[in-house]
């Protein structure tokens, strides 16, 4: 419904936003006892919001509180297969998301931090080749954007263990 929304009545994607669903979504993650089909199904919807959200406002809205970045490095059980893949399909799919206005909401420039990319990279040699060619498909995205910043905090910072 909230897709829904975006696309036809912004009533909708309004109700979303104002109730805080992001933060509620992150609040159930951070539980010591957040079970790995609850963590699985949230990467999963989260994925399946931001595939589907064309209004580019709508999207700014989404990456503007910094819950995004909250969820991208959350520690997430990876040796589960099933969370793996969500994660990193969620983690290619904001990188297709990535312009010169939206970059900024994953780049801090004063922390030199740059989430969605050094969470990414972690994966650059995992044993799984869909894991690999998402983290590939996502520096390419990165570098798309041609943001001087990015690409200087890319090469100062991660450039040698990764290339």
């Amino acid at each position: 419904s909230v897709i829904w929304g975006d696309q036809n009545d912004p009533r909708v994607f309004d109700f979303f936003l104002e109730k805080g669903i992001q933060s509620y979504f992150l609040s159930i993650i951070e539980q010591p006892k957040c079970g790995t089909y609850v963590c699985t199904q949230l990467l999963q919807t989260l994925n399946i919001l931001f595939e589907n959200i064309r209004n580019e406002t709508s999207i700014y809205f989404l990456l503007s509180n910094n819950h995004v970045n909250s969820i991208i490095c959350h520690e997430f059980d990876f040796s589960d297969e099933e969370i793996m893949a969500y994660y990193i399909s969620f983690l290619k799919t904001l990188s297709l998301k990535l312009n010169s206005n939206t970059i900024h909401f994953f780049y801090n420039e004063h922390l030199r931090d740059f989430p969605l990319y050094t969470e990414a990279i972690k994966f650059f040699n995992h044993n799984e080749s869909m894991v690999r060619i998402a983290v590939r498909t996502l520096t390419l995205n990165v570098y798309k954007v041609g943001d001087e910043a990015i690409i200087k905090f890319i090469h100062d910072k991660t450039a040698a263990p990764y290339f």
